[in-house]
């Protein structure tokens, strides 16, 4: 014999309401633009891209005077021995190399060049960049060239001036109004014939700030922690 279970009217609707709630709360961005995404900053969370070019920086929105503190890594960012990158701006075309030994030890005029190279080219203006995200690249490159052989790197932005992020923001309401390109703390890569997937895997290991993997590049800033994927 089958011994059923009944369930009061009340506990029915309840149940029908927390539903609902449950759903409203799930980190998506609508495409057609009626809801904005929900950022979990202690999660990756998915944003689906929202822009047809070649690619397109969506970081999430975060007050830089919050109190949101970096997770504590065991990852050494110190790297033991030179490593040797050669960069190209995918906008421009301009090609520079670095060689970095042990941490950021580059010149007053290596780290120009990189300030320069890295600037708004669309404004034609430069920032002091934050040398650790320079830090940031050599450890990453430290771990996928185990041959010492030298790493090409593709940098798809850098420094973004006011005028500039805001041109980006008519595009789509999810770029950061405080995004840290601004501060010259965030950049966006590639690195050619290695998949994001892996250079995510590494780089999850020795960021400390943010870090963003879309389909083509990865974002790296050295603010608060968080992860996000599109």
């Amino acid at each position: 014999m089958t011994k059923s279970t009944n369930i009061s009217r009340r506990i029915f609707c309840c149940g029908i309401f927390s539903y609902g709630a449950v759903e409203a709360a799930q980190p998506i961005i609508d495409i057609n633009l009626k809801r904005k995404p929900i950022v979990d900053y202690s999660n990756e969370v998915n944003l689906a891209s929202l822009y047809n070019g070649p690619f397109f920086d969506i970081e999430p929105e975060v007050n830089v005077n919050n109190s949101i503190q970096p997770r504590q890594v065991t990852a050494d960012l110190l790297f033991d021995r030179p490593i040797d990158l050669n960069f190209l701006n995918a906008n421009t075309g301009e090609n520079l190399s670095l060689r970095l030994i042990n941490r950021v030890s580059v010149s007053d005029l290596q780290k120009h060049k990189f300030d320069h190279f890295c600037r708004d080219w669309r404004q034609g203006k430069q920032v002091a960049m934050d040398s650790e995200l320079l830090n940031i690249l050599g450890n990453i490159c430290q771990n996928l060239s185990t041959d010492h052989r030298s790493l090409d790197i593709e940098i798809l932005s850098g420094f973004r001036t006011e005028e500039t992020n805001e041109m980006l923001r008519k595009k789509s309401p999810y770029v950061a109004k405080n995004s840290f390109h601004k501060r010259g703390k965030a950049l966006d890569f590639r690195i050619p014939g290695i998949s994001t997937s892996v250079v995510k895997k590494i780089a999850d290991s020795v960021v400390r700030g943010g870090l963003g993997t879309y389909k083509n590049f990865i974002h790296v800033d050295t603010g608060p922690y968080r992860r996000w994927i599109s």
